[in-house]
């Protein structure tokens, strides 16, 4: 796996790099600023371009623990890093660097049936340790858990039901 961390501008990097503005790296020592890259060392350069924002992001349920984020293919993207809201945290957590730039989806698991989750996609260029800027957000809830019928009773006319609580918001009884 890959390790990308986001720095204040949005950017990331990855090891020991670090930067805002333009992006220069020289020698053995790396430093990445700004929207372009370039890499100076041996008497080599190479200049990246920053990848577009990713857009058309969509997440719909597959199932009471997955959710599948999908979006559209973004040009010079080298993957994809896809971002998911901790709620108990307050803060963006990535939970996949996706490698591919014809990549487009992301099915995350593992996941508490009945509940909302928001997600964010991002693309990038692995040479330059460079993104694009952040998609829109995206909601989407997994399933609430099948209830299971604990009793039925029949009294003067009427039929009551009981059933075990499960997460989700309310149920549907036929």
């Amino acid at each position: 796996d890959k390790e990308f961390t986001i720095l204040e501008d949005g950017h990331t990097g990855t090891g020991g790099n670090t930067g805002s503005g333009d992006n220069t790296a020289t020698g053995d020592e790396n430093t990445t600023t700004g929207d372009n890259n370039t890499t100076t060392g041996d008497g080599n350069t190479t200049t990246y371009g920053k990848p577009a924002q990713v857009t058309g992001v969509s997440a719909v349920c597959a199932g009471t623990t997955k959710i599948k984020v999908s979006w559209e293919k973004t040009q010079n993207a080298d993957g994809y890093l896809v971002y998911r809201y901790e709620n108990s945290k307050k803060t963006w957590k990535l939970i996949k660097a996706v490698s591919g730039g014809a990549v487009t989806s992301y099915t995350d698991s593992k996941l508490a049936a009945g509940v909302a989750y928001k997600y964010r996609v991002c693309a990038y260029v692995e040479a330059a340790n460079n993104t694009g800027d952040v998609s829109k957000t995206v909601t989407a809830a997994t399933k609430p858990a099948k209830s299971s019928l604990k009793k039925v009773t029949a009294k003067q006319n009427k039929i009551m039901r009981k059933w075990k609580k499960t997460t989700g918001s309310g149920f549907d009884i036929t």
